[in-house]
């Protein structure tokens, strides 16, 4: 049997600074781990989205062009531009976005009336394509940088 009090607070008390030594690196080491996926998912969703606004704006520029050449002129034919390139002119980079308003003036242009112009709007396309995997690889590259701790 112990013989006093102090016998047996000492060794609680070594016990429990050896918990809370430990504990503490340990919480430090989760949050920061846990702050890392956090802002990689935050990364990954960013890359989705623009992703899928690219493609459809892809998609629909490209709509719009086979029908001005089944000549089918028509400004509705590029209305459903203008919402997606709204929404890129707030997420994209600057390149993308003046590559987005390039497809976007060559859309207005091939459907109006009195344009018989020649549009290179591949030459458009592709130049808004090389901006977009431009922008995404950044972002990727973005997720592998280390960060400064706080």
């Amino acid at each position: 049997m112990p013989s006093s009090v102090a016998d047996i607070i000492i060794p609680i008390g070594a016990s429990l600074a050896g918990v809370l030594a430990a504990a503490y690196p340990s919480f430090l080491v989760g949050r920061g781990i846990q702050t890392h996926e956090w802002r990689l998912a935050l990364i990954r969703d960013r890359i989705l989205e623009r992703r899928q606004l690219y493609a459809k704006f892809l998609v629909e520029a490209d709509r719009n062009m086979l029908a001005v050449a089944a000549g089918k002129k028509s400004l509705d034919n590029v209305a459903p531009l203008f919402p997606l390139l709204a929404e890129i002119s707030l997420l994209a980079s600057p390149p993308v976005n003046e590559c987005a308003r390039a497809i976007g003036d060559m859309g207005l242009a091939a459907n109006a009336a009195e344009t018989e112009a020649s549009i290179d709007h591949y030459a458009a396309r592709a130049a808004f394509v090389e901006a977009a995997r431009t922008e995404i690889a950044e972002l990727e590259a973005d997720a592998y940088k280390p960060r400064r701790h706080r």
